[in-house]
């Protein structure tokens, strides 16, 4: 085999390889927690809304050492004051007082 040939041979090998064949798999990376998603006030509130109708009172954020938690306080129709803890991070519904 001629080395001209040869060439051109390993060129058309190359040309017709996979993107990704050969080279090694990636590990997923992590999400960066400094880059987490998190709710706004705003959000949070419709959320709590959503959870139990009636009137926002207050809404507060509360970042102490855990994660972001927001305590959102709802007056009901009835009178009584419900108080909605909605994570800041998945939206999820913590706690119901």
């Amino acid at each position: 085999m001629s080395l001209p040939f040869a060439c051109l041979l390993f060129s058309v090998v190359l040309f017709w390889m996979p993107p990704g064949l050969g080279q090694a798999a990636q590990a997923p990376v992590a999400p960066n927690p400094l880059e987490v998603q998190r709710l706004t006030m705003d959000e949070a509130v419709r959320v709590a809304k959503r959870a139990v109708r009636g009137r926002v009172l207050a809404a507060d954020r509360i970042e102490s050492l855990g994660p972001l938690v927001y305590r959102i306080k709802v007056l009901l129709d009835t009178g009584r004051v419900r108080t909605v803890y909605v994570d800041g991070e998945t939206g999820d519904i913590i706690d119901l007082d």
